[in-house]
């Protein structure tokens, strides 16, 4: 095994086990908004499955699928926070997973989503610290939790950029013979 692909499994390998971190912390600080949870959970465990096992079929369709669902969650939750307090930046939010929800069905667009792709995540990140610093969690578990979306799509990325290539080369093969 080369070094080039060792190091991109650590890396898969780390985002894995945030995720199950963020797991964790999701089932334990699921509180009120049950479904956006349930949701939320099941986004997590899709994008975990991928990052640790269904990787090893390269095939675009369950990344793919992971970004749409971990999209539709990411629409639902903050329309949810927007339900209780309308703040400005859930509405950012919003626009971006419509733009995530966007690149998921253009996976083949790699230079594009080189610029999109991390624009979103550092909003992500934002809206993370804000929500840190505006409730002030009193457990790691609560730390954690906040940092939930980032993490996630972190992961995404780290498969979507460490793998394209994987991807487009069993996409081809996978295509009808003319």
């Amino acid at each position: 095994m080369s070094e080039k692909k060792t190091s991109k499994n650590i890396w898969l390998h780390i985002m894995g086990v945030l995720i199950l971190l963020v797991t964790i912390s999701r089932l334990c600080t699921i509180g009120e908004n049950t479904l956006q949870g349930i949701l939320m959970i099941a986004s997590l465990v899709l994008t975990a499955l991928y990052g640790f096992f269904l990787y090893k079929k390269p095939h675009g369709n369950m990344l793919k699928f992971a970004m749409l669902l971990f999209s539709f969650t990411g629409i639902l939750s903050n329309c949810i926070y927007l339900a209780y307090a309308p703040v400005a930046y859930d509405y950012a939010i919003i626009l971006g997973y419509t733009v995530l929800f966007y690149v998921a069905g253009r996976l083949n667009r790699i230079e594009q989503n080189r610029f999109i792709l991390p624009v979103l995540l550092v909003m992500l990140i934002i809206k993370s610290v804000i929500l840190v610093n505006a409730f002030h969690p009193e457990t790691f578990v609560g730390f954690l939790s906040n940092f939930c979306q980032p993490i996630t799509l972190l992961t995404l990325c780290c498969a979507y950029f460490t793998r394209y290539q994987e991807h487009k080369e069993a996409g081809l093969q996978d295509a009808p013979k003319k």
